[in-house]
């Protein structure tokens, strides 16, 4: 589904990535864990498409796609997430599903429906003002909106900041159902300990913008391996 070869990247004459190789196959979840300032997030934002690689490829359903803007790649089949959700706070729910639903041009359903069967509280509020649902609401606005355009690969910066635990726990539940009835791949970056061990079935650690570490099925389920990898 996804391979990221040797890829050198960053911001400018800045390069924050460093010979990053990451493997995810098809209907995998897969986290990527490490400390704040490492990379993760520019790693994200390399492979939607937001920075472009000095060196090195990111190969997405066998396409390289390097030199593709993210707007090719989201049309292509991946849905990003970026840290904070990024919501259209002025728009309602069913606005920003709306927005979402635009990138599903090669689909062959068109529908809403899927975000609310899902996330049915999405339904409830759906003329309701984004900016003002709870964080809880909005991390379900954000992950409904990429999933009405049926991706094959969810890409999730941070889906845990600023959430309370059993919102957390439900996220998690989310994620793991629309795995396992969509066969949707998942690569999340997280912190949190609770949702890597719910949620992931292996992952990488980064470290100074470079994989330092691949964790297996029994790694990632390892709080003490895990807190290990996350210690400051």
């Amino acid at each position: 589904m996804l391979r990221i070869s040797n890829v050198v990247g960053g911001y400018g004459r800045t390069m924050i990535l460093r010979d990053i190789d990451v493997q995810v196959e098809p209907g995998e979840i897969v986290a990527i864990i490490g400390r704040n300032g490492v990379g993760k997030s520019t790693l994200m934002k390399a492979v939607i498409g937001l920075i472009r690689p000095a060196t090195g490829s990111i190969g997405f359903k066998g396409q390289n796609v390097s030199h593709l803007p993210a707007d090719r790649r989201a049309h292509l089949g991946m849905g990003y997430v970026p840290q904070g959700r990024g919501i259209f706070p002025g728009l309602t729910v069913e606005e920003n599903l709306t927005m979402g639903e635009l990138i599903n041009t090669n689909r062959a359903r068109k529908s809403l429906d899927l975000a609310y069967r899902y996330f049915p509280r999405l339904a409830e509020r759906k003329r309701q003002k984004a900016g003002t649902l709870s964080g809880g609401e909005q991390s379900m606005l954000a992950l409904g909106r990429i999933l009405v355009g049926q991706p094959d690969l969810m890409l999730l910066d941070e889906p845990s900041e600023g959430l309370q635990p059993n919102i957390v726990r439900q996220i998690g539940d989310d994620l793991k159902r629309i795995n396992q009835e969509l066969g949707t791949t998942v690569l999340f970056v997280e912190q949190n300990l609770g949702l890597i061990i719910h949620l992931a079935q292996r992952g990488y650690v980064m470290d100074k913008g470079t994989v330092t570490a691949s964790l297996g099925a029994q790694d990632i389920v390892s709080q003490d391996a895990l807190t290990g990898h996350l210690a400051i």
